[in-house]
């Protein structure tokens, strides 16, 4: 362990190796070491790890209180959607959660932690001086103040492809807002930073609908978009260059 001082609550412990997406989303018992498209401060690459991404941010009692959203998610979406018996809208295939098999507010902070998690390492993203620590208090107080922070929107990657299995995490532009996109078997978690901010009202309207406390929505995607095809790319030059 590390001693330092715990980016949760502030105070001067031993730090453990906290990870920044969750091991659970990994299922390394599943798939073994995964292969992490991991972007770093010079270039792209891919890397092999055994436990998933972790770094000394987080005491223990911190990391546990943190964990208890990465539990409440991974069961959503890998126990209780499968269970669910998708419905097709507008040539769509949509899962569809109600108020009484998901909780809203859980599942919101989960995706705070992703990107706070995200944002206090060593990695390229960063929600910067105003946004981390807006997070940072949701996580403490245990709620949303604003809905449009930090907004998912959530796939079911089923392509039959490769990227299905990739885990990744890197920042882009949604609707000229920043953005954070996690990776892992099966899913794609693109998380924006703030929706009043996107430049498209109609697409943020229709986003809007997809994650309230009325309902969730989680469209499954058969075919690849173009930043799976850009994923693909990218992979392929990393792969080509290591080799």
């Amino acid at each position: 362990m590390n001693k330092g001082i715990c980016h949760f609550c502030g105070l001067e412990k031993e730090l453990i190796k906290s990870h920044i997406m969750p091991k659970c989303f990994y299922k390394l018992d599943e798939y073994g070491p995964i292969t992490l498209y991991k972007p770093n401060s010079k270039e792209s690459f891919i890397g092999k790890y055994q436990n998933g991404l972790t770094e000394p941010l987080l005491c223990a009692s911190c990391d546990t209180r943190i964990g208890k959203y990465d539990g409440y998610a991974n069961k959503l979406f890998y126990k209780k959607l499968p269970e669910l018996k998708p419905v097709v809208k507008d040539g769509k295939i949509l899962y569809l959660f109600t108020p009484k098999n998901f909780d809203y507010q859980k599942l919101r902070l989960f995706f705070v932690s992703l990107v706070w998690r995200a944002s206090i390492s060593s990695e390229r993203f960063s929600l910067g001086k105003k946004y981390e620590p807006m997070a940072l208090k949701f996580l403490k107080q245990g709620f949303m103040e604003n809905d449009n922070l930090f907004f998912p929107i959530i796939f079911r990657k089923n392509t039959g492809t490769g990227l299905d299995f990739m885990s990744s995490m890197y920042g882009r532009k949604l609707y000229g807002q920043k953005a954070c996109v996690f990776r892992s078997p099966n899913y794609e978690f693109i998380i924006v930073t703030n929706l009043e901010k996107c430049t498209d009202n109609n697409a943020i309207a229709e986003i809007k609908t997809r994650c309230s406390e009325k309902c969730l929505i989680v469209e499954e995607q058969n075919t690849l978009d173009r930043y799976d095809f850009k994923l693909k790319n990218v992979l392929l030059q990393c792969t080509a260059t290591k080799n």
